[in-house]
């Protein structure tokens, strides 16, 4: 799994493992945070690169200029 579903499972696996070791729990938070913020990086970077381009219609487009020379 990969993104912010993975990230999560990963860092509910990590934290049910961490036996009261305090040491390695901060230290595997800090590497967790790390893992989040980048897969919600990529899931904002993702969705803005999905948006479709807008499409230009070539007999509209015609139109619309056969339009503003007969103004």
């Amino acid at each position: 799994m990969s993104g912010i579903v993975g990230s999560i499972t990963a860092i509910s696996k990590e934290f049910n493992d961490l036996d009261n070791n305090t040491i390695k729990g901060i230290k595997t938070a800090n590497y967790l945070e790390g893992k989040i913020k980048d897969a919600e990086l990529e899931k904002q970077t993702t969705q803005v690169q999905e948006k479709p381009a807008e499409e230009i219609d070539p007999a509209k487009l015609v139109e619309d200029i056969k339009d503003d020379m007969t103004r």
